[in-house]
């Protein structure tokens, strides 16, 4: 036990071979896509543009345009399963899994931001505006990332290239309703300057 808290406190507080492992980061989303035949057990079409802005390279907006055949609601789960780019290549499948139980709950409460800034835009075949998300087609369109801020829960974290499969689970019936993955990087926060 001791020796875990002492790697922990190593890898987030200095540097290793001149560089900083983990710490204070930002996102930096590069893609987004379908998460490959065979996760899914249910369709779940979806399409992605990221667009970044002319003024702010700092910032992208996200088009999604997503059909759902399932229900999503509180009753499922969030799974999220990280893979981290390899120094040697490749990816490290399961680098870090979490599991969320009532997902609209959860994202309300540490993504306020996110929550908030994607509801704003949301159509639906629907008219839904709030979970439950009964089955339909979902369009979301230009979101900024200035509202995906690091939730406040998870403070520090490791720098690198990561894939993330974003998957909603019924966990009763045992399947995947829907699943996107994406592709982003974590970096120092840096500070910027006002002249």
């Amino acid at each position: 036990m001791e020796v875990s808290l002492l790697i922990v406190a190593l890898l987030s507080s200095g540097p290793c071979y001149g560089e900083m492992l983990a710490g204070p980061y930002s996102i930096i989303p590069e893609r987004a896509e379908a998460c490959p035949e065979g996760i899914l057990d249910l369709p779940f079409p979806i399409d992605f543009h990221l667009t970044r802005d002319r003024h702010n390279q700092n910032i992208w907006f996200v088009y999604a345009n997503m059909s759902s055949f399932a229900t999503l609601n509180d009753e499922k789960e969030a799974h999220l399963a990280f893979a981290s780019w390899s120094s040697r290549g490749g990816w490290k499948e399961n680098a870090l899994t979490m599991k969320f139980k009532r997902p609209c709950t959860q994202c309300k409460q540490y993504l306020p931001g996110v929550w908030s800034g994607v509801m704003s835009v949301l159509e639906s075949s629907t008219k839904a505006t709030d979970c439950p998300f009964p089955p339909g087609i979902y369009t979301i369109n230009n979101v900024s990332s200035a509202s995906i801020a690091p939730p406040k829960a998870v403070p520090v974290f490791f720098y690198g290239k990561w894939r993330v499969d974003i998957k909603a689970v019924d966990a009763k019936a045992g399947r995947v309703c829907a699943c996107f993955r994406v592709f982003a990087q974590t970096v120092p926060r840096t500070v910027s300057k006002t002249s």
